[in-house]
């Protein structure tokens, strides 16, 4: 079996490293832990629905208390062809309207993100360099004549590793400058004899994305509104108000699969990493698509606490051992 951890690094979007020694200490924040503020778990509109349906089950004793049943009267139907195109009509005057707005503030995401950003880890995996993590943003660009950011994620291995397993990864992502949801994501997987290029361009406005793997067939396959990939995802969540004890969703297309991406802030901490000293959320992302990667147990990731929000340390659980990653060098926005 492929040792593929290096695919996660890049489709999770949470670039992997670790090359020099790194600490994470929870003593010095002990203030914040006191702190913490607990939140009511929501009840979804199915459970209060089944609650209703429940009360309205119990037997009524006394027939003076129940509630007279009113008979239905029928109502006569127009069923016209003029009728049947006013009312689809409608219906498309409704969903245009009723578009699921985006979860979060493009003017944090401005503020936060900017063209030359660049972040730089070591792979590691059992206590060795196997290879370097590096994400940055080379442009603001455009697709399709729409404002774009472009995020690049690449990942490739190190002597001994290369050796024997060579990798060479390149993902690419393009997110709507102005709307805030993805317009492409590129993925050209290169490791050892195998390889592997998809194409996969966001159709926003039916809820599809157009993929193309190597040189097989375009196929288009359903998605949520306003998807993200799984590159911007990463990007986006950077600009959340973060709070320990929340969890977070984003809406994101991966793998060929829609779902919310829940994303949990579990706790604060002190990180030390080659590139500093930081004090930083813990967080956990819950992911459902895994690609070709299987892990096995949690991923962690560790992000400043400040208005950068710069990855620090990311730590991943495969079936034997982990892939840790550690920033080494950053440039973003002053």
């Amino acid at each position: 079996m492929r040792k593929k951890y290096f695919v996660l690094v890049l489709s999770l979007l949470l670039a992997g490293c670790i090359g020099s020694s790194f600490s994470i200490k929870k003593d010095e924040y002990k203030e914040v832990k006191a702190q913490k503020k607990y939140f009511l778990k929501a009840i979804p509109v199915s459970e209060i629905m089944y609650m209703e349906n429940v009360a309205l089950d119990y037997p009524v004793e006394d027939e003076k208390l129940r509630t007279p049943v009113k008979k239905e009267e029928k109502i006569e139907k127009i069923d016209t062809k003029e009728q049947k195109k006013e009312d689809e009509k409608e219906i498309e005057e409704i969903k245009v309207k009723e578009k699921t707005p985006i979860s979060y503030s493009l003017v944090d995401l401005h503020n936060l993100l900017s063209e030359g950003e660049y972040l730089k880890f070591n792979i590691q995996y059992m206590g060795i360099k196997a290879g370097t993590g590096i994400l940055s943003i080379p442009a603001i660009t455009e697709i399709n004549g729409n404002k774009a950011y472009h995020f690049k994620a690449r990942a490739t291995s190190a002597s001994p590793f290369s050796w024997v397993f060579k990798v060479n990864d390149i993902i690419q992502s393009y997110l709507d400058y102005n709307n805030g949801y993805s317009l492409k994501i590129t993925k050209d997987i290169r490791e050892g004899s195998y390889t592997r290029s998809d194409n996969i361009e966001f159709i926003q406005k039916e809820n599809k994305v157009k993929k193309i793997t190597n040189e097989n067939d375009p196929k288009k396959i359903d998605t949520i509104p306003n998807a993200l990939d799984i590159l911007s995802a990463f990007y986006v969540f950077r600009t959340l108000d973060l709070e320990v004890g929340r969890t977070y969703s984003l809406p994101v297309y991966d793998v060929e699969k829609s779902y919310n991406l829940k994303v949990e802030v579990l706790d604060k901490e002190m990180v030390e990493v080659p590139a500093g000293r930081f004090k930083a959320f813990k967080i956990k992302p819950v992911l459902e698509s895994m690609g070709i990667f299987k892990h096995k147990g949690d991923i962690l990731l560790w992000i400043s606490d400040d208005d950068k929000r710069i990855p620090l340390v990311l730590k991943s659980s495969i079936m034997i051992g982990s892939v840790y990653g550690v920033l080494v060098k950053y440039k973003v926005r002053e």
